[in-house]
């Protein structure tokens, strides 16, 4: 997979967002906002902050800042040849919905190409760095996840993906660098 992909993907989730509040019949929020684990089976709902003027000027005014950065050691175990790039991909992700319940949502990603060490395997790093005027970064949550992908040429068409979840974590302290480190196989 892509990185447009992965683009798109958010791109969707958020203009869902402005399509459902166009209908004036509805009214309210339906199901519960959060983060399902596939790994684990659980369901985390995203924390439901009681919003103020003053609380929305004070985290426009000091938002949370810092950067993610992850670093990757791909074991190369398709057949794929060393002509194509292997692509790393990162996104996170979290929202936080307020007590009219209007849902603001802030996604960041990166990508970066691997570099070949050898036929069996590669590595890259990617940093994605991020402001959010977010209004309860205390209990806030970030979900992060990758993909490892490549694709071929039209003459030979060689495609793989590998997506995953790095998992959920606590919105950092400002201006922090959270480093994360991903041992992947494609």
């Amino acid at each position: 997979m892509k990185a447009s992909s992965i683009v798109l993907g958010i791109a969707c989730l958020c203009f869902s967002q402005l399509t459902l509040s166009q209908n004036p019949t509805k009214t309210g929020f339906y199901g519960i906002p959060g983060y399902f684990d596939p790994a684990s089976g659980a369901f985390s709902p995203f924390n439901q902050p009681l919003v103020t003027e003053n609380s929305l000027s004070a985290a426009a005014a000091s938002p949370s800042t810092g950067k993610f950065v992850v670093n990757f050691t791909i074991a190369i175990r398709s057949s794929i040849p060393t002509a194509y790039p292997i692509s790393c991909d990162v996104a996170a992700y979290t929202m936080e919905i307020d007590a009219s319940y209007n849902v603001s949502m802030f996604n960041e990603s990166a990508s970066v190409v691997a570099t070949r060490v050898s036929a069996t395997s590669a590595t890259c790093t990617v940093t994605i760095p991020y402001s959010w005027p977010l209004l309860s970064p205390s209990t806030d949550k970030v979900s992060l996840s990758y993909s490892i992908s490549t694709q071929g040429t039209t003459n030979a068409l060689s495609s793989r993906t590998s997506m995953l979840s790095i998992g959920k974590i606590a919105v950092p302290a400002n201006n922090a660098t959270t480093t994360k480190t991903v041992s992947a196989v494609i």
